[in-house]
C-alpha cells in the first residue's frame, strides 16, 4: 500500500510540473474572428458584408474618404486627400489588421473572380447583388456578394441605389479624388451586372465601406 502512494504521488508532481512547463494559453481572439469574412485564395481575406451591415445584401453606412465615422449628408467641399491624414474606418471599427482595401487589391479580386448576380425577392428584399466567385485554384467556388447602395451628396439625397454600387479603397489620387470600386447592374430581360474602377471620385461623396484582414 506503501509503494502505491508513493507512486501516486510521483505521478501527480509528474502531471503539475508538466502542465506548468507547457506555455500558457492566452485568450485573444484570431483577427479573423472579429469579423465575418471569407478565403477567395487572394493576398487577403475579404469581409462579408459592409461596414454597418449585418448582412451582405444591406447597404451598410456610408463614408467620405478617410473618415471613420459614417455620415449621412455630405454637403461640403471635398479636401484633397493628399492633404488628409487618412484614417481607415475598418482598423477603427474592427481593430488592427483590418482595413479597407488598396487599388490594388480590389484589382485582385476583380481579376481573378468571375461576376454576376443574385437576386431573390423572399431571402434578400429583392435587392440584387454583384456575387464574385474565385477561379483561384483550390478555392474554385469561393463566393462574396456586394450590395448596390449607390452613392450620397447633398441634402441627404442616395442617388443610384439598386443599380449601382460604389466601393471606397485606402489609395487616393490627387485633386480631391480618390480609388472606388464599381458594380453597375443593367435591368432587362435577363440582366448583366459589369464592374469598373475609377481614379475620379471625389472624397467628399458618401460610398461604402467593405473591410478586408491582412493574411
Amino acid at each position: 500500500m506503501q509503494v502505491k502512494k508513493i507512486l501516486y504521488t510521483i505521478l501527480c508532481l509528474s502531471v503539475i510540473y508538466g502542465c506548468e512547463e507547457k506555455n500558457p494559453v492566452v485568450d485573444m481572439p484570431h483577427i479573423y474572428n472579429l469579423y465575418p469574412n471569407v478565403d477567395l485564395g487572394l493576398s487577403v481575406r475579404w469581409g462579408e458584408y459592409n461596414l454597418g451591415a449585418d448582412n451582405y445584401w444591406e447597404y451598410g453606412d456610408y463614408y467620405a474618404w478617410g473618415e471613420t465615422s459614417p455620415r449621412d449628408d455630405f454637403d461640403y467641399s471635398p479636401p484633397n486627400p493628399g492633404t488628409i491624414i487618412y484614417h481607415d474606418p475598418a482598423t477603427e471599427q474592427i481593430g488592427s489588421g483590418w482595413h479597407l482595401p488598396t487599388k490594388e487589391q480590389w484589382e485582385e479580386l476583380l481579376a481573378n473572380c468571375d461576376l454576376s448576380y443574385v437576386k431573390n425577392w423572399d431571402a434578400y428584399s429583392g435587392r440584387v447583388c454583384a456575387k464574385l466567385t474565385s477561379r483561384v485554384k483550390g478555392y474554385e467556388g469561393a463566393s462574396i456578394y456586394f450590395s448596390l447602395p449607390g452613392y450620397i451628396r447633398k441634402n441627404k439625397a442616395t442617388y443610384g441605389a439598386e443599380d449601382i454600387g460604389y466601393y471606397w479603397s485606402c489609395s487616393s489620387e490627387s485633386e480631391g479624388c480618390a480609388h472606388i470600386a464599381k458594380f453597375s447592374y443593367y435591368r432587362g430581360v435577363t440582366g448583366q451586372m459589369s464592374s469598373s474602377f475609377s481614379t475620379n471620385t471625389k472624397s467628399n461623396c458618401g460610398i461604402s465601406a467593405r473591410p478586408v484582414a491582412d493574411k
